[in-house]
């Protein structure tokens, strides 16, 4: 351990450390044109055959989901609905899948955007 007596010794003796490293560290110009690189970088992986047609096709079924939850919601708020409650009960059924469905739809939508890149 070494000791010191202020500030300046220590900041002397710590540059020294530092340059000794850095000349430990330092490679010629020929040994480093051979050292490797590392891992190459992270390449994106691409869609497959039946991932790409499904992200082509996935915004016309999101469009058709919204249309759906949308016409779901529309026969819930029916007036003549409010009256019968098998109606209401089957029409809050619809609303309830045609939100699962677009929830699930959205979340493949982002997968497949993700594997894109």
């Amino acid at each position: 351990m070494e000791a010191f007596a202020d500030y300046s010794q220590w900041d002397a003796w710590q540059r020294s450390q530092t340059k000794a490293l850095a000349s430990d560290r330092e490679v010629p110009r020929r040994a480093s044109a051979a050292v490797p690189k590392g891992p190459p970088a992270a390449t994106r992986s691409k869609l497959s055959f039946n991932d790409a047609r499904e992200f082509a096709a996935i915004e016309a079924r999101l469009a058709q989901a919204e249309s759906e939850l949308q016409a779901s919601i529309n026969a819930l708020e029916d007036p003549a609905s409010k009256s019968d409650h098998l109606v209401l009960q089957s029409a809050s059924a619809r609303v309830a899948e045609a939100q699962k469905t677009l929830e699930s739809l959205y979340a493949r939508w982002a997968e497949l955007e993700e594997k894109k890149g």
